[in-house]
């Protein structure tokens, strides 16, 4: 579980994809980010749950599940 991290959403290459990035160099995939949050840059404050062995093409972090995410 995942609760209360800092990080950045970061635009991936590819069509509609999306990361996040911590503070702290963590890299995440969130499988369920809300459209209004589709924005390179934004600072957020985030908790969820990991995916499992989810595979994902963007290869860019841990896949997981929006719990809660708010801006920062």
């Amino acid at each position: 579980m995942l609760k209360n991290l800092h990080g950045k959403i970061v635009r991936l290459s590819g069509f509609n994809c999306w990361g996040i990035k911590t503070t702290h160099g963590e890299k995440f995939e969130p499988l369920n980010l809300p459209d209004d949050l589709k924005i390179d840059g934004l600072d957020v404050v985030f908790s969820g749950s990991i995916a499992g062995d989810y595979a994902s093409m963007n290869m860019y972090g841990k896949a997981f599940y929006i719990g809660e995410i708010n801006t920062v």
